[in-house]
């Protein structure tokens, strides 16, 4: 927790100096999660995996072929070519199976990883800033492009609707509301712009301006009559 806003956030290095990315106050390395090192283990280690189970796949291709090759020349009237080459072929086939689906889901987990990282600091974000954030900002703060924080964000609010909510200011700017409590979707808007509303009636309705609304006390004295 950072000791300057208090908030969970994780820190951003800005060389070699580490930054709170809710209120920007410098922090100790090490004593929070970075937003540079989120997922980056698992998707290095995803690319490993994969690169070899396509090495692995090649290699071991190359191999099945020239034992089929070899033992077809030595016993041509044997099996042992099928059986010894086949059965390089299957093992190869498996472990490079293995080394690409482990890859893909390693590189799947650190995404998921910096993505969380990331909506975990535009939450901290949003607190500190009385529930309202902007693409620039969560660019900076995040260390990304404007462009890509705005598809961040955009993304969040087509996901997680309840938390975030795309917004747009009188001067026709774009804004992202957001509530970490799931809060954004009960928020009351005014329905129209110079609504007002009954005060007499039991249910609300908006009433545009220069509309009559006849005074039901006025109606009842006329009945009387």
């Amino acid at each position: 927790m950072c000791p300057h806003c208090r908030q969970n956030a994780p820190i951003v290095y800005r060389g070699l100096a580490a930054y709170c990315t809710a209120c920007d106050k410098p922090r100790l390395p090490l004593t929070q999660r970075s937003l540079n090192m989120a997922g980056q283990p698992s998707q290095i280690g995803g690319t490993l995996a994969r690169v070899m189970g396509w090495l692995v796949l090649a290699g071991g291709a190359f191999l099945a072929l020239a034992l089929f090759g070899v033992f077809i020349a030595i016993f041509p009237e044997s099996f042992a070519g099928y059986v010894i080459g086949g059965g390089a072929g299957v093992a190869t086939a498996l472990i490079s199976w293995l080394l690409l689906r482990g890859g893909k889901t390693l590189q799947a987990s650190g995404v998921d990883d910096q993505k969380s990282a990331r909506v975990q600091a535009i939450f901290a974000m949003a607190t500190m800033r009385g529930g309202i954030v902007k693409a620039p900002e969560v660019a900076t703060a995040l260390q990304l492009s404007v462009e890509a924080a705005d598809e961040l964000l955009t993304d969040l609010a087509k996901t997680r609707s309840e938390h975030v909510s795309l917004e747009i200011d009188d001067q026709g700017g774009v804004y992202y509301r957001v509530d970490p409590s799931g809060q954004v979707r009960m928020r009351v808007y005014d329905a129209m712009p110079g609504a007002r509303v009954r005060v007499d009636s039991p249910v609300e309705e908006p009433v545009l301006e220069g509309e009559i609304v006849e005074d039901p006390r006025r109606s009842r004295r006329q009945a009387q009559r």
